[in-house]
């Protein structure tokens, strides 16, 4: 069945007394009252007399299967309790899904804007048609979210008919680096008839590993790598801190979208930690600040006031 707001499902079953004295039902116990309500017509049961028992499934906006027990309890010694078991299968009067793939967890920063399609399907049954998507609005934070066309039949299971429509998001990458989050929903009115989370990570051109430099006066092994992750072909010009030029060796000469610094040495820092300033030919990335940590300056220069 569909899940909406309000949507239940009832069922009936029919206690019969096929012996030749009276049954009491002495207790009926609703084991799931958060799924469902019984009501029993009657708890006495005379030869061949029957009761109904009404289970009633709260669906509400819940999807996938929905379970129900009710114990009925009798004075009968040979069948001193009945268990019933009510079920459905509850399916979103509409769902979103991603309609081209999945969507792409980092962007470049500076790169153009990513477009994201999305299809979002309304399920309904003849008697209950499925919402009209041509009405439906959209509604977001941020985000460019826009409708992509009209609502057109969709394929939908025996019993249920179906439409959908496109829509595509647009993720911007001008939003600075670092990770980002947005959410669009589809509202018929004040109802809302859906959600759905984007999150995506602005990442600079260039990346650097290890993020810190740690200096030692017993280290001559300080090394990092610099990766494109636009693959776009780069090389190292010169690294300096502050105004000292830092001499350093690469492990091509050549642009590549991937460079192994090693430093062949390092001028001795005066504070505890600072910033080390390496320049690329990289077209969007011409500088990279990398901080460093000193372990071997003085306890003074390290300071709060003297960082």
């Amino acid at each position: 069945m569909i899940s909406s707001g309000s949507a239940s499902r009832e069922h009936r079953y029919r206690l019969v007394n096929p012996t030749d004295r009276t049954i009491e039902i002495v207790e009926f116990i609703n084991q799931k009252p958060c799924c469902g309500a019984v009501r029993i017509d009657r708890q006495s049961l005379g030869p061949g007399e029957s009761a109904a028992v009404d289970v009633t499934l709260r669906i509400g906006e819940t999807f996938g299967e929905v379970s129900h027990a009710t114990r009925i309890v009798t004075d009968l010694p040979a069948v001193p309790e009945v268990v019933l078991r009510t079920s459905a299968f509850a399916i979103p009067a509409v769902r979103i899904e991603e309609a081209d793939g999945s969507q792409p967890a980092s962007l470049p920063a500076g790169g153009p804007p990513v477009r994201i399609s999305f299809r979002v399907v309304a399920i309904g049954a003849p008697e209950e048609p499925p919402v009209d998507l041509d009405r439906v609005e959209l509604r977001s934070a941020s985000s460019g979210v826009a409708w992509d066309g009209p609502k057109y039949a969709h394929d939908a299971e025996a019993g249920f008919v179906a439409q959908a429509r496109r829509l595509v998001a647009t993720l911007d990458s001008s939003a600075g680096p670092g990770p980002h989050r947005d959410e669009f929903s589809l509202q018929l009115g004040e109802r809302i008839l859906g959600r759905r989370a984007l999150s995506w990570e602005v990442v600079l051109p260039l990346r650097v590993s290890p993020k810190v430099i740690v200096v030692a006066q017993d280290r001559r092994d300080i090394r990092f790598r610099v990766q494109a992750q636009d693959q776009t072909p780069f090389r190292i010009t010169r690294i300096t801190r502050g105004d000292i030029e830092v001499p350093f060796r690469t492990g091509v000469d050549r642009d590549s979208p991937a460079q192994e610094v090693e430093l062949d040495s390092f001028p001795e820092p005066s504070l505890a930690k600072g910033v080390v300033c390496v320049f690329t030919t990289h077209p969007d990335q011409p500088r990279i600040d990398i901080p460093f940590v000193s372990i071997d300056c003085p306890p003074a220069w390290g300071r709060p006031e003297a960082l």
